[in-house]
């Protein structure tokens, strides 16, 4: 799954009808209004992406502190 980084919508890779490329990277969108609000401001929504993606890397390195082993999704 995308996130759709206008509204935070999940979308399906795999069925979106709404996507476009930005710097040969591929953007899906839930709506073609969320589509066209990024075309006009992509860095503007790429930087809140970046800012989120340093979030989880810090919480990520965190716990590896706390717990000595990066965070596992099964338990191991």
């Amino acid at each position: 799954m995308a996130k759709d980084l206008v509204c935070g919508m999940d979308v399906d890779e795999k069925t979106a009808k709404i996507k476009t490329k930005y710097q040969g990277q591929t953007y899906y969108f839930c709506a073609l209004h969320c589509k066209e609000v990024f075309e006009k401001e992509p860095e503007k929504y790429l930087k809140k992406k970046r800012l989120f993606t340093r979030f989880l890397d810090w919480l990520s390195s965190d716990r590896e502190k706390e717990h000595g082993k990066p965070p596992s999704c099964c338990g191991k």
